[in-house]
This record gives C-alpha cells, sequence and structure tokens, in this order.
C-alpha cells in the first residue's frame, strides 16, 4: 500500500495516496453526475491493498456488507 508523503494542510494524510486523490478532487470539485464520479474513482487507480485497513469479514449481518467510513469532509 502506497501512501503519499504527508501533507500538513490536509485532514485526510493518513489515507492511501489513491484515497486521497479521491477526497481531494471531491474537495476541490465535486462531481456533478454518477459519471464525473467514476471517473475521479477510476482517475485515482484505487487498489484492493488501499482499502484493507478498513476491511471487516467480522461484521453483524445489521451492518450488510461490513462497510465504513474512509472519510468525512468537515
Amino acid at each position: 500500500m502506497k501512501t503519499a508523503q504527508p501533507d500538513q494542510t490536509s485532514t485526510y494524510q493518513y489515507l492511501p495516496e489513491s484515497l486521497q486523490k479521491i477526497a481531494h478532487q471531491l474537495k476541490e470539485s465535486p462531481p456533478g453526475n454518477p459519471g464525473e464520479m467514476r471517473k475521479i474513482v477510476m482517475e485515482a487507480n484505487v487498489q484492493a491493498g488501499d482499502l484493507v485497513q478498513w476491511s471487516d469479514f467480522e461484521h453483524p449481518v445489521s451492518d450488510s456488507y461490513g462497510r465504513k467510513l474512509v472519510y468525512k469532509a468537515d
């Protein structure tokens, strides 16, 4: 998992580089439609390893498929 160099002004510096790219893009210019969101995600080149720290295979059934919040904007 590749992590970008910490940026002291970034509130999402703990995220892997690919997720930082997505968070930054969403903050700077939110997508106007699902197609734009898809493009942002595809261009970030998110890999499975970038998401592993949020995986939870022993989640309760009430949590559906175990999703977790990765980043919440201010």
